[in-house]
């Protein structure tokens, strides 16, 4: 209220052009949302999270879910795409699911918050899958919202600070706690099951995939790790487990 907002009508025309052809063929379409840097002030203040490094070394940054404005725009934004997509407007395609952020466990690269200790990074986290889950609501009852994580599970990124990067399997339940004391909602998981080595796609011989819950990934050796881990009560959603996807997974092909 009080706000006018203006879209791209092209750019939405063009997310048309690639949705309304999969969806035309029953394909189930997945729209991953992501807070690039856009490189103007005016824009990355309202669209990017203050705490998010001011040097801007990072790929992706986590959204502005700290400001009042900030989170307004990204229920606009997402309200614009939930109604487009939600069926109501064939010739538009249909959107099925929504992942928000990209492996946000190791958010130093692909959710940045800058340096900050783990609650408080799952708190803002939770607080932009939740208006995403909430907006999505308004005009669908069935497509559905994904964390994104990476195959770190009981390891977080080497290299990195445990401020910039966490374990997933603690991510996971920290988010599924938060949720739960602010009033617990419908979200499910998409996850990366790269192998150990992502330059080696033989992931039969990942050594840090095991097959209990304090493996340091999840490949797809051992996926039953996070299935097993998903059917903890805490963790249920209506009485039965959260849906996980396997959302990316690059195969690199060896030379011999």
């Amino acid at each position: 209220r009080g706000h006018r907002l203006v879209f791209n009508s092209n750019y939405l025309r063009s997310l048309d052009a690639q949705i309304r052809p999969l969806a035309e063929k029953n394909i189930l379409v997945y729209l991953i949302l992501l807070a690039y840097p856009t490189k103007e002030k005016a824009k990355d203040a309202l669209l990017l999270h203050p705490k998010a490094k001011a040097d801007g070394k990072y790929n992706i940054a986590a959204f502005n879910t700290a400001t009042p404005d900030g989170l307004r725009l990204y229920r606009a934004l997402v309200s614009v795409l939930a109604e487009r997509y939600s069926g109501a407007h064939p010739e538009n395609g249909r959107v099925w699911g929504y992942i928000i952020g990209n492996e946000v466990n190791s958010q130093w690269l692909w959710y940045n918050l800058g340096s900050m200790p783990l609650a408080e990074v799952v708190s803002e986290y939770e607080k932009a899958v939740r208006a995403t889950h909430q907006t999505i609501r308004h005009h669908s009852a069935h497509a559905r919202c994904y964390l994104s994580f990476d195959h770190h599970w009981n390891a977080s990124m080497p290299g990195i600070s445990d401020q910039e990067a966490y374990k997933g399997r603690d991510f996971l339940d920290t988010f599924a706690r938060i949720a739960r004391e602010r009033g617990d909602f419908e979200w499910h998981v998409a996850h990366h099951p790269y192998p150990d080595d992502l330059g080696n796609p033989r992931t039969w011989l990942n050594k840090a995939a095991w097959t209990t819950d304090d493996s340091p990934h999840i490949t797809f050796k051992n996926l039953e790790v996070a299935c097993r881990h998903m059917t903890q009560p805490e963790l249920l959603w209506q009485g039965k487990p959260r849906r996980i996807i396997l959302s990316e997974q690059g195969i690199h092909c060896l030379k011999n």
